[in-house]
């Protein structure tokens, strides 16, 4: 796939980006709610599986479970690209149901929606381009910021 129909793809996931940050956002998930973070992981692991990527579940005891997604391929003389972000909140349980996911004036809002599940979208739609791909390094970084600017929603608080 080359980087113009990498990014072609990623510009027609607006739809379906904005349904995995709904569906995250909709989780209640603070740092000390476990089986909260935990679920938000859940639903990235099933999203990511049903694009083809390999996805493994590092046991934590006392917070959310950790996950680690591979995409095979690339040139380990080049390196790899390491994605990452957090799955918890600091919102009490129940802020979900005062807070609801909305959209207004072109703005997604809702619990964690800027900090850091509309990053988590991005990386888990990241992955998945690079899935689809044979060329997964070097200047894809690139393409993918640019994606960020134009198809992927505007977050707000």
């Amino acid at each position: 796939m080359s980087e113009a129909r990498v990014i072609e793809w990623l510009a027609g996931q607006q739809e379906a980006m904005l349904t995995l940050l709904r569906e995250l956002v909709g989780i209640d998930g603070g740092t000390y709610d476990k089986p909260g973070v935990d679920a938000v992981g859940t639903a990235l692991r099933r999203f990511l599986e049903t694009q083809g990527i390999a996805v493994r579940t590092i046991p934590q005891q006392r917070f959310g479970d950790t996950l680690r997604a591979s995409v095979p391929g690339g040139d380990a003389a080049r390196g790899n690209i390491l994605l990452m972000g957090h799955r918890d909140t600091v919102y009490p349980q129940g802020e979900v149901a005062r807070r609801p996911f909305t959209i207004r004036d072109g703005f997604a809002w809702g619990p964690g929606v800027s900090d850091m599940k509309a990053g988590l979208v991005t990386n888990s739609f990241i992955l998945a381009a690079f899935a689809k791909s044979a060329a997964r390094r070097g200047r894809w970084w690139d393409s993918t910021r640019r994606m960020r600017k134009s198809a992927a929603p505007r977050a707000s608080r």
